[in-house]
This record gives C-alpha cells, sequence and structure tokens, in this order.
C-alpha cells in the first residue's frame, strides 16, 4: 500500500467538522447515536444541554472528549441531522438545545 492510500484511508474514518477539527468517524458516530435515542423523549419548547442529551455515556468522557462532543453536536446541528436546533442563551457554553 502506498502512502497516499494510507492517508486517504485514515482520512475516510474521520469526519472534518467547523473550522478544520475533525472527529473520528465511530466516535461521531457514538455522539449521534446517543441523541437519536433520546430525541423521541424531548418536548416542545424545553432547552437541552448535550449533557442531558448524551445521559450516563456522558459521564464516562473525558473532558476534551466532551468538547470533541460539542463540536460534534454543532455539526449535526448545523447539517440538519436532527430536528434540533441551537438556543441562545445568557453565556455562550454550554450550548443549549431545543426541538425544532
Amino acid at each position: 500500500m502506498d502512502s497516499t492510500t494510507n492517508t486517504d484511508s485514515k482520512r475516510d474514518d474521520r469526519i472534518l467538522l467547523s473550522e478544520g477539527s475533525t472527529a473520528d468517524k465511530d466516535f461521531y458516530k457514538a455522539i449521534e447515536a446517543q441523541v437519536e435515542s433520546v430525541i423521541p423523549e424531548l418536548t416542545h419548547g424545553k432547552r437541552y444541554t448535550l449533557k442531558k442529551l448524551c445521559g450516563e455515556f456522558w459521564d464516562v468522557l473525558e473532558r476534551g472528549e466532551k468538547n470533541l462532543a460539542g463540536k460534534c453536536m454543532a455539526h449535526m446541528v448545523a447539517t440538519k441531522k436532527f430536528p434540533i436546533h441551537f438556543v441562545k442563551t445568557k453565556h455562550e457554553y454550554p450550548l443549549h438545545y431545543q426541538l425544532n
């Protein structure tokens, strides 16, 4: 296998997020599955943090992983993967989400 093919293969395992950040595809899919599993239980008009959306899964993430999970979620919202949008709050972080 030449180095070009190897590099392309590594790129295929990553998802390009905003501002040049990338996430491992498996990690991205894990966050996506967590959020997707709770959408039926969400209430219209209520705000949610990613911590709330991820539940116990959030507790096992390390700080850097939590930051990356937030970038993944922001990407999912921006690309309309879920019927969820950002909600403005008094503080910039944590981001809040709400059903469309």
